[in-house]
């Protein structure tokens, strides 16, 4: 019986050593998780928020630029809420000049996944003052009229491969909304993208 009692006393001992293992193991995880938590705002210098309305259809984009800059890098996100009236002719544009390059879009207008409301152009020319056109709904070409919806656009954009970051002090594209008739783009806004001086 004295035996067995001991067994059992080291069984139990055995079994409870094990348990805290398992619970500090679990604990120093948990804190390892934490330090791979995501980054927040990391490397982001500047906000900028644009709102362009043509009152007559409720045809709108309101936004807000992120920019993150770093040492000869920079990267843009354009995000924008956009509703485009139902007797609206015109769409919403993005314009940029030819020192941004668009490398991706996301545009929910109209729950589209296959993305057919939403369409680039570029003139391929690097001396015209904007070569490179995001229009979303604007019935031209490969895009159907919409007939009206809304939705939200991402815009990821960078610095195009010839243009150094030192040369410049800011970048600028233009919002355009609204169309009747044989007009486009009835309201516009031009949007200024500060940049920082002598980043290092």
């Amino acid at each position: 019986m004295t035996n067995e009692s001991s067994y059992l006393k080291i069984a139990l001992g055995i079994c409870i050593v094990a348990i805290i293992a398992l619970i500090l193991i679990n604990y120093a995880n948990f804190g390892n998780n934490d330090s791979e938590s995501p980054n927040i705002n990391k490397g982001l210098t500047s906000l900028t928020e644009f709102d362009v309305i043509y009152t007559e259809t409720n045809t709108y984009a309101t936004g807000t630029v992120f920019v993150m800059q770093g040492d000869n890098s920079l990267n843009i996100k354009i995000t924008a809420d956009i509703a485009v009236g139902e007797a609206d002719t015109g769409g919403i544009s993005f314009t940029f000049t030819p020192e941004i390059k668009i490398t991706d879009i996301l545009c929910s207008f109209n729950n589209d996944i296959a993305g057919e409301y939403t369409h680039t152009l570029h003139t391929g020319d690097a001396d015209v003052k904007y070569n490179t056109v995001v229009e979303i709904a604007r019935p031209n070409g490969p895009i159907p009229p919409s007939g009206g919806g809304s939705g939200m656009v991402i815009i990821d954009a960078q610095l195009s491969g010839k243009t150094a970051l030192n040369d410049i002090e800011s970048l600028h594209f233009l919002v355009s909304v609204g169309g009747k008739d044989n007009t486009v783009g009835i309201e516009h806004e031009k949007v200024i993208i500060p940049l920082l001086d002598n980043f290092t």
